[in-house]
Order: structure tokens, then C-alpha cells, then sequence
């Protein structure tokens, strides 16, 4: 029987669908109701359509012919189309238009008039943006067809991509709509997402949950999603969500809700110009002061209060002084969370070294404040609203809920809890600033708003709305109430983060990123990363949640550098820092206290080198920024959203745009040195650390140090940075302190491959609000005059005076008509001393008068000064790994400190730059010897005082130059390795003095240089494509499609094949004949049992019939 149950189980499993794994609805602070018994039911017949002035209306009845649907298609004055719909019930209930939804948060201005359009058996209507929609009607029902302003088709929704779930009253619980998906489709977008950028293959929950970052669920959940076949839906839902992407089957994706209101828009175009039509709606996120475009420290309240020195006064000073100690420089935030931010002594302390104090936000906080009840704090309000004799509130009274049953029941107002407050409520804001007006006056500029996740389903709010619209709808209101409180109470100085978002609450707040283990895969802590379930919401989901929030309308957001749970390795350490510095906000906090030197040799080297790199970048942030609030262009692109055409980008989900022109290519495993890139095309890529040119549309194994990871420089870029006086990328400078390290306004250009005009933002002074500033425009235009000349003109004269020329060895540098003098040292700013440098690995700094208008740049090379090297004894052939330009081949150093390590250069020659590329180990101190004989050695010293040619390197990489010496060996003798394993070398360099070496034509076939971009059209496909037959949705007898009322749930059956894919392959076929197998081995067992068990009955009963025998 066990072999029959078994056999039977296998081939079961192997012929039918299984339900996939459900989404959790248990969670901290919410547990998500499930509507029970419902049916599902697609729409079917048509019963008949309207075309009104501004609403075209299909009516039709389900396909089952028990309920009757309309729904209303409107063309919104903001682009695309609307649909709403109506049910049976509400027309019972007197209702003849959509209910509206979201209490009318995101209505369009305006409803364009339709203009009807007859082709052919379709009627046709046009979109302000161009979106062309097609209706068509046959026996079966409707297909409404989307298409480009040219009439070229991009998607069809059918009636049978409509279904409705219907309890036994007849009401509607749930609404679905399904999509299809095809084969080189992607798509974006959904909020903060930590399972990838391209949501395909995958099943998501849209309900915001205190979720530690898991791949299906998010703090910040937006129904928006970019097709990258040319359009994007955005369902004007908040009520609880989830979307199948492709999961269950390949070829369709579907967005259901729970609730009675299906309202979503749809444009044609790609995700940059949809984000404007999306915006228009919701809002543009705002721009904070400058300093919040800075480097923030911070940590948990517990960990300065109970870590460290035990003492959070004691631990903050510690930390503050150590970054001076070390570095030179003072934070520009710190956020010192709860308590800790309440403290006048460490308000005074961060004050006094002119850092901003960050504190910390609950909805439920104003219980621990010592401000008394509620009555205390809102002493002026009644406990539940007033109403005048005509019905007006005269007072909203306290912000909390009210008990849904008891105001169903009675109609009348009982608060449920006053726990957690109600941020729709009038009265919040008055209640927020008695919760800060004490700390205002010390100075807090900011605040973390969390936990705007934990809002029960079961209370009414006081807009009106129930829990199952306002859980996630809340945090719009948590962002407007706190934004309202805060600039009344400190204009715009001051930043504030939430860790829940909901469409809409952009326009009012930043954000982070939520809790990550700091791990780069996640798990709770480091060391049970897969034993609790906790995969996937480490620093690698950080990549994730950083480009889709992009794509999904916000623009200023961070993660807890170094993770909130646990503490990193120094690897990780160390990549988080560079991933920061290309963030919006790089904001530093963790449950333990982040200090950058005690993550190793590197970090504590480094990571000066990484806030100073961050202070030159500020400009282009808030530049972004500006730019993001003006035209929702945004911060952060994803490789879809700023390449939709290039289909080979479509899944590389580790790199995106930062302001536009860097390419950035996060390093996502631990302890590597090198990573595969994919360089989009249309442009050259100049990496912004050693400034090589490539050409676009490569992909190819780059130098990944562990100090940073590849980082490149798109072309024929303008951006805004600040310099020190030594006008030198990631140098020591420091704000407004007078002195050869203050900021002085620059410019970072690229050879252009096309014409590109540029607006640089300059804001001016303080902000008014959020949305209200002064920016000064710089317009550039960055001109290709041939393949070697290129121009930067500013018509207005540009105030920038310094200028790095990045990827450019400049052969001639001319202002306004005028020739600059080229120098063999770097320009002296306080004696203006105008001309340019020239790095002879592609970097030329020019330095010209203020009020420039054309800067014209002769491009030009440097003949290569490098010396052949070979490898000196017994290792010569394995040392051949350090010389070969492979970055994936490298030469361990001998493992004692005393053994050296001999390289021979290829003829006696003066030589005054040695570079040494590593791998993940290093040398942390080392002397480089020379000799002209192989007998007489000396050590080279960069500096005379010098003990040692590098001291404290930390790995990476070094640069080591020197008085020019005349050698033919050179061997390197490790005095101390560093912490990160054997120390090994992937390239080693020398380089002959060449001082005035003079500058040459370049190569034609140079990177930038040939034109090959010259006639590229990025508007079109990169690859042949086919979109698919939109019918495999439609296809009743296909049983991969829940759109057949026989398929989809009743209650919750999510279906996908046990074994991947839509059809029965080989291992599915051989689990049913191994179950086959098992159920006949089952039976004939069966049978011999029963045989033998006659048998034996039969024997015993001859035993009992047979006379005894005789004695």
C-alpha cells in the first residue's frame, strides 16, 4: 500500500498543477485579511458601450452571465487613458459614474474631450500624449488595442483579461488584470523592490509590510510597471496587492487587489516619458538643502546607548573626533535616532562642529516623550470630531482611528486605539510639532519617519477610508502631516526619510531604503544567513530597491550603509561605501556603531579618499535633484529605463545612471577583484579612476579594486563638481573653510560622441519648502568638431574655472580663441596661474579665467612610457600572470616579509612611476628596490623622510612616484601584508621619466575617435523582436490560463508547474513512469499478498477438516 500511495503521489505531482508558494500574511504590525469565498469571473458578452463626451463605456456581462460590469475608459489631460469601473451593485445602489478612488488624491487636471475615430470595425481615440486606443467587438466580447501616435500596435486587452471576484452577496472583493509577457519583454518598476530590477519570473505582494527586506515584499509597494514593449500601467490602487510577473506562466503577468475599485492608467512610450505622466498625477519628489547631498553618520539609539564606551554621549564624541582623527573632516549629519537626538548634551557637541542632528519618528512615539495624554498635547481638541448644525467639522479632534464595526453598526464615531496616530487627520500637524517644537529649538534638522507599515486593516480613518485602502495609502498622509510640521517649524532646513512610501508621498519626503542585513545576501545575521529563511535582503537587495525606486518615481533615497542587522565583513564594508557614495543620500546607520576604521587596512586608508570623492559630486546631486523635481527625470536609472531599446541591458540588474552620466557597476560578491561590465551603446565610456576610453556596446571582464568597483563616465557629459585648490578628484577639501581646501566651483567634461546640451542647476540660498527654491540655469553645449576637436561653450559666460577633462590627453587647449599654456605641473590657483596639466594617462586640468564662454579641446596622445618587464628566477614564467593585461590572472608574493619578488626591465632607463594593481590581497607596507646592476640595490623613497616606498597603502591599488632613477631591476620586498590573504598582483607598471613628453596626433580607431556613434539611433530596437500573439491570454482551451474561469482561484490557488516551464518535459515524464512503475510494483504486491493469504487460509482450514493421525 505504501508503494500504491507513493506512486500515485509522484505521478500526481508530475501530471498537475501545484499551488506555488503563498505570499505571508502574518507580519509585524499587520496581519493582512484574505477575503474568503468568492468566484472569480472574467468578463464576457458585450451588453452595449456609450460614447460619451468624456467617457467611452463598454458594458458587459461576466462570462459566466451572473453579474453585469461597465467599465468607463476616460483620456486624462496628463497623457494615456483611464479605465474605472462600476458594478452591478452600486448602480443598484443609485451610483452612475466610478466611485473615485483614493479619496481623490491623484485625479487628473482635466478630462480631454473624446474624438471618436471610425476605422474600419474599430472605433478609435486619441490620447493627449499620442496614445491611440482601439476599440473592437465581436460575438465573444471586446479587445481595447494600444498603439503609438503612429497607429503601430504595442498591447490588446481583451473582456477575458477583466476579472472580477464576486463573494455570495454579489459584492466585489477582488479585481485582476492580465497582461501578456513575451519572451524578451521586461519589466520595471512596483516600488522598492529587493528581488532585482526586472521583475519578470517572479510574484511580488503590493502591500507595504515591515518586511526586513524579503524578495516579495516591500516597505514601499507602487502598482506602476514599465514594458519595455512601450508602454506602462500604473493602478490607482492602494488596497492590498500582489502581481504574478511571468511566474506562474511565462507569458502573462496579472495585478489583482482586494477591494470593490479597479481604477488604472495606461500610456504608450518608454519608462523616462511615462515617469513624467505618472508624476504629473502624484507629484515630483522634492529637493532638500545642499548639506542633506552630504555624508551622514548615525547608528541605532541602542547602539550608542549600550555598545562601545556604553555611554551615547561618550560613543557620539568618539565617533565624531574619529573622523577628524582620521580624515580630517566632520560629517555633515549625524543621526543620533531616539534618545540619543534628544539629548541637549549631544545636540550641543554636533552643533558646536557644525553637524546637522537627525532624530527619530513613530507614529505611536508620543507616548515615550513626557508630554503628558493626548488631552495635554491637544488640549484644544475634543476627542472625537465636532459638527456644526449643517454637518461641517468644526473640529476633527484626535488623530486616531475609529472602530469600523462600531461606525458600521451605530454610525457613530469610537476611537479604536490611541496607539498609533491618524496622519489624515487635521489635528496631526499641530500634534507632530508638540512632539518636536523642544527639539527644534536645540536644533534636530531632520528625522527618520518609521514604521508607517503597522496600520491596522480593521479601523476607518478620518478621510473616510478603511483600513484595506489605507494601510498602504497611510504613508502619503504620514509624509504631508510630518512635511507640513516640519517646514512651518523650520522652513526647508531639514531632511526627512521614511521608511513606508505609497504613490504620492515623493512629493513630500525622501526615503530609506528599509533594514538589510549587512551581508551581501542577506539573512538575519551574518552567520545564518539560509537557516532562518532571511535570503536575499542583504546588500544585494540594496541594488535592487536603489533602481527600482528610480523607476518608480522617487528620487531621494539611501540605505543604511553597512546594514542595520549585524556587522559587515570589511570586504562588504568597503563596497557599501562606494555604493553610497553614488546614491542620492549616503546615510551611514546600523544596530552597531559604523566606524570606517575598524573595518581594516583599506577602509581606514580609503575611506577619507570616499568622502572627499562624495563632497566633489555634491553639485551634480542636487543638480539631479533640481532637475528630477522639475521634469521627473530621475536620479537613478536602471539599464531599461535609460536604454529600453537596447533589449541586451534589459537584464543587467547590478548597474545604473547616476545624474545622468555615470555608470555605475556595483561589485556583488564578496572577495573578488574583477567583474563582468556591459557598456550600453550610442556613446565612449570613460572609467572616472583611470580614465581609459571604451567604446559603447561591449561587455567584457573590468578591474573591479576593493576599493571602489567600475565606475564609468558617459560621453560628452557636463558636470557640476567641487575642487580644493589642488584641483584633484577625491582630495582633501572642506566647506566654506577658507583655506587652500575650500570648495571651488569646476567642471568634469568627456569628449562628446554627438552634439549635447547640458543644464547644470545651481541652487541659490536656502529653500522656502520643498518645492519652492532658487536654481540658476548654466546651459552647456558639448559640440564633436571632428574626431579630435571637440568645444564646451556657455553663452553666458561660466564662473567654473577649473576643468577636468576626463579620457582627454589634450594636444591644445584654447578659451575664447586664445591658446593656454600647458604646464608640467599642476596650475597654482591662488597665483592664477592659468594653462592645463596633462596627466599622460588621460586626465587634462585646465585652470582659465572666470567668465569663459568656448572652451575648445585638441584631442591628442601620449606615446606609451611603460617599460617591458619579465619575471627574475625561479617564478619568471608564473610572474609573466603580473605583465600580460589579463585581469583575471595575477602572481602571489612570496609569504614571508623577508623573500623578494625580482622583475627585470627591458634595458637600463630612468624611470619615475611604478603602479602596482591587486588583487583582494596586498602588501600593506612594502619597499621597491632598484638597480642598475642586479648587485648594488637602493630602496626608492617617494619622499625623503620617507621609511618605507609604501606605507599603509591598504591595497587596491598604488601609484608610487619619485625622483627619476635609473634602473634595470626592480624587486619589491613585502614589510607588512595586509589583512585580506595572501597578497597577490594582477598588473605591475613602470614607467620612464618623461616629463615633457611631447603630445601627438591620437590614433583614429581610438575609442571616441572613430564616429562610430555618429549615425546610432537609440530609439529603435537593438535586436529583432517579436512581441508575441497577445492571444495565448485569450485562449480558452489553454490550461496554463487562469483567465478561464475553470483555472483561477476560488479562494487563493496560485498555479505553476512543480517542474518549470508550460508544457510536461522530460523529468516531469520520467515522474510519471517512475510513479507508474512504483503503482504497478504497488498492485502485484498487493495481488502475491492476497494469493498467499488464500493460500494460507486454505491450508488452515484443511487442518482443521483433517482426522487426527493415529498413534
Amino acid at each position: 500500500m505504501i508503494a500504491v500511495v507513493c506512486g500515485t503521489v509522484i505521478a500526481a505531482t508530475a501530471t498537475f498543477s501545484v499551488s506555488a508558494a503563498t505570499l505571508k500574511t502574518d507580519w509585524p504590525g499587520a496581519k493582512i485579511p484574505t477575503p474568503k469565498n468568492y468566484t472569480w469571473a472574467a468578463l464576457g458578452e458585450v451588453t452595449g458601450t456609450e460614447k460619451g463626451t468624456n467617457y467611452f463605456v463598454i458594458h458587459a456581462d461576466t462570462i459566466d452571465s451572473t453579474h453585469a460590469e461597465s467599465l468607463y475608459v476616460s483620456l486624462p489631460k496628463e497623457g494615456g487613458f483611464r479605465i474605472q469601473s462600476l458594478h452591478e451593485l452600486q448602480k443598484q445602489n443609485g451610483a452612475t459614474a466610478p466611485e473615485v478612488s483614493n479619496v481623490g488624491l491623484f485625479e487628473p487636471s482635466a478630462l480631454q474631450r473624446i474624438t471618436y475615430i471610425t476605422d474600419g470595425n474599430a472605433v478609435g481615440m486619441k490620447g493627449t500624449d499620442g496614445t491611440v486606443i482601439k476599440y473592437t467587438q465581436s460575438n465573444s466580447g471586446f479587445a481595447l488595442t494600444i498603439c503609438k501616435a503612429s497607429g503601430d500596435r504595442i498591447v490588446s486587452l481583451t473582456n477575458r483579461q477583466f476579472s472580477f471576484a464576486y463573494n455570495r452577496k454579489g459584492e466585489v472583493v477582488r479585481s485582476m488584470v492580465e497582461f501578456p509577457l513575451a519572451d524578451k519583454e521586461a519589466i520595471y518598476g512596483g516600488g522598492e523592490r529587493y528581488n532585482g530590477a526586472n521583475q519578470v519570473g517572479k510574484t511580488i505582494s503590493l502591500t507595504n509590510l515591515d518586511c526586513w527586506s524579503l524578495p516579495e515584499y516591500s516597505y514601499n509597494n507602487v502598482p506602476l510597471f514599465h514594458s519595455n514593449r512601450g508602454y506602462s500601467v500604473w493602478f490607482n490602487m492602494s488596497y492590498v496587492g500582489e502581481a504574478d510577473i511571468g511566474e506562474t506562466n511565462r507569458h502573462k503577468y496579472s495585478v489583482k487587489f482586494d477591494g470593490a475599485k479597479l481604477d488604472l492608467y495606461l500610456w504608450q512610450g518608454m519608462p523616462l516619458d511615462n515617469l513624467k505622466k505618472y508624476t504629473a498625477l502624484t507629484g515630483t519628489s522634492g529637493v532638500s538643502e545642499t548639506w542633506t547631498y552630504g555624508f551622514w553618520t548615525g547608528a541605532q539609539n541602542a547602539a550608542f546607548e549600550k555598545t562601545g564606551l556604553g555611554n551615547t554621549y561618550a560613543n557620539i564624541m568618539e565617533l565624531i573626533n574619529g573622523y577628524k582623527e582620521h580624515y580630517n573632516f566632520y560629517p555633515d549629519a549625524c543621526y543620533a535616532e531616539g534618545a540619543a537626538a534628544r539629548n541637549a548634551q549631544v545636540t550641543n557637541f554636533l552643533r558646536r562642529n557644525n553637524i546637522k542632528t537627525l532624530g527619530w519618528f513613530s507614529p505611536d512615539l508620543w507616548k515615550n516623550l513626557g508630554l503628558g495624554t493626548i488631552n495635554d498635547i491637544l488640549p484644544a481638541h475634543s476627542e472625537l470630531p465636532v459638527l456644526d448644525a449643517s454637518g461641517k467639522i468644526i473640529d476633527s479632534g484626535q488623530p486616531f482611528g475609529y472602530d469600523s464595526m462600531f461606525l458600521k453598526t451605530y454610525g457613530k464615531y469610537r476611537i479604536s486605539s490611541k496607539n498609533y496616530v491618524d496622519f489624515s487627520n487635521p489635528s496631526v500637524v499641530e500634534f507632530i510639532t508638540s512632539c518636536w517644537q523642544q527639539y527644534w529649538d536645540w536644533g534636530i534638522a531632520g528625522t527618520m519617519d518609521d514604521f508607517g507599515e503597522w496600520y491596522p486593516f480593521n479601523t476607518t480613518y478620518f478621510n473616510g477610508l478603511s483600513g484595506d485602502e489605507m494601510h498602504n495609502l497611510m504613508s502619503y498622509y504620514y509624509a504631508k502631516a510630518c512635511n507640513e510640521a516640519w517646514t512651518a517649524g523650520r522652513g526647508n532646513d531639514y531632511v526627512l526619510f521614511q521608511r513606508s512610501g505609497c504613490a504620492g508621498s515623493q512629493y513630500y519626503s525622501g526615503n530609506f531604503l528599509g533594514d538589510n542585513v549587512s551581508t551581501y545576501n542577506g539573512g538575519s545575521s551574518p552567520d545564518n544567513a539560509k537557516e532562518d529563511g532571511y535570503e536575499h535582503n542583504g546588500y544585494n537587495a540594496v541594488i535592487s530597491a536603489l533602481i527600482s525606486m528610480g523607476a518608480s518615481g522617487f528620487n531621494l533615497y539611501g540605505a543604511d550603509l553597512g546594514g542595520l542587522g549585524g556587522t559587515p565583513s570589511n570586504d562588504l564594508w568597503n563596497r557599501w561605501v562606494s555604493l553610497s557614495l553614488f546614491s542620492p543620500y549616503m546615510r551611514q546607520h546600523g544596530s552597531v556603531i559604523h566606524q570606517p576604521w575598524n573595518y581594516g587596512m583599506l577602509a581606514t586608508q580609503n575611506f577619507g579618499n570616499a568622502y572627499y570623492l562624495r563632497k566633489n559630486l555634491v553639485p551634480s546631486i542636487e543638480s539631479a535633484a533640481i532637475k528630477a523635481e522639475k521634469t521627473a527625470d530621475p536620479i537613478i536609472k536602471g539599464m531599461m529605463v535609460a536604454y529600453p531599446y537596447q533589449l541586451s541591458l534589459a537584464k543587467v540588474e547590478n548597474q545604473y545612471l547616476f545624474c545622468d552620466d555615470f555608470l555605475v557597476c556595483p561589485v556583488t560578491t564578496e572577495n573578488v577583484y574583477y567583474q563582468t561590465v556591459s557598456l550600453p551603446k550610442g556613446s565612449t565610456w570613460y572609467e572616472l579612476y583611470t580614465y581609459k576610453a571604451y567604446d559603447g556596446g561591449q561587455t567584457f571582464t573590468a578591474e573591479a579594486p576593493t576599493s571602489d568597483f567600475p565606475v564609468y563616465v558617459k560621453g560628452g557629459a557636463v558636470k557640476a563638481i567641487d575642487l580644493p585648490e589642488s584641483m584633484r578628484l577625491a582630495a582633501e577639501m572642506h566647506d566654506d573653510s577658507e583655506d587652500e581646501f575650500t570648495n571651488l566651483p569646476a567642471l568634469l567634461i568627456t569628449p562628446p560622441d554627438k552634439d549635447n546640451t547640458v543644464v547644470i542647476y545651481d541652487k541659490q540660498g536656502a529653500s522656502t519648502d520643498y518645492h519652492t527654491y532658487n536654481a540658476k540655469e548654466e546651459t552647456y553645449v558639448n559640440a564633436r568638431t571632428s574626431d579630435t576637436v571637440f568645444t564646451v561653450t556657455n553663452t553666458d559666460g561660466s564662473e567654473r574655472s577649473i576643468i577636468l577633462a576626463l579620457g582627454v590627453t589634450a594636444g591644445g587647449i584654447e578659451v575664447d580663441g586664445k591658446a593656454l599654456t600647458r604646464l608640467y605641473g599642476m596650475p597654482n590657483y591662488q597665483a592664477k596661474q592659468y594653462g592645463y596639466f596633462i596627466d599622460e594617462d588621460g586626465l587634462t586640468t585646465i585652470y582659465a579665467p572666470a567668465g569663459w564662454k568656448t572652451l575648445t579641446v585638441k584631442k591628442g596622445a601620449v606615446k606609451s612610457s611603460a617599460v617591458k618587464l619579465t619575471g627574475v628566477g625561479d617564478n619568471a614564467t608564473k610572474m609573466e600572470a603580473m605583465f600580460d593585461g589579463d585581469v583575471t590572472t595575477s602572481f602571489e608574493l612570496p609569504r614571508s616579509t623577508g623573500e623578494y619578488t625580482t622583475v627585470e626591465l627591458a634595458g637600463k632607463t630612468k624611470i619615475d612611476r611604478v603602479k602596482i594593481n591587486w588583487t583582494v590581497g596586498f602588501s600593506n607596507s612594502y619597499d621597491i628596490e632598484y638597480s642598475a646592476d642586479g648587485e648594488n640595490w637602493a630602496v626608492i623613497l617617494p619622499q625623503k623622510d620617507a621609511e618605507h616606498t609604501v606605507v599603509n597603502g591598504g591595497g587596491s591599488r598604488d601609484e608610487v612616484r619619485f625622483d627619476a632613477v635609473e634602473a634595470k631591476y626592480l624587486r619589491l620586498r613585502t614589510v607588512q601584508r595586509g589583512d585580506a590573504g595572501v597578497p597577490a598582483i594582477h598588473n605591475m607598471s613602470v614607467y620612464t621619466a618623461a616629463a615633457k613628453q611631447p603630445v601627438i596626433d591620437p590614433p583614429t580607431d581610438d575609442p571616441g575617435n572613430s564616429g562610430m556613434w555618429d549615425d546610432f539611433d537609440d530609439n529603435s530596437y537593438d535586436d529583432d523582436v517579436d512581441w508575441g500573439d497577445d492571444d495565448i491570454i485569450d485562449d480558452p482551451t489553454n490550461p496554463e490560463n487562469p483567465s478561464d474561469p475553470d483555472t483561477v482561484e476560488v479562494i487563493k490557488k496560485r498555479k505553476r508547474k512543480v517542474i518549470g516551464g508550460t508544457t510536461l518535459t522530460a523529468w516531469a515524464i520520467a515522474l510519471i513512469i517512475a510513479g507508474g512503475v512504483l503503482v504497478l510494483c504497488g498492485v502485484a504486491l498487493v495481488i502475491i499478498l492476497i494469493v498467499r493469504k488464500r493460500k494460507r487460509s486454505k491450508l488452515l482450514d484443511q487442518e482443521e477438516t483433517e482426522p487426527p493421525a493415529a498413534e
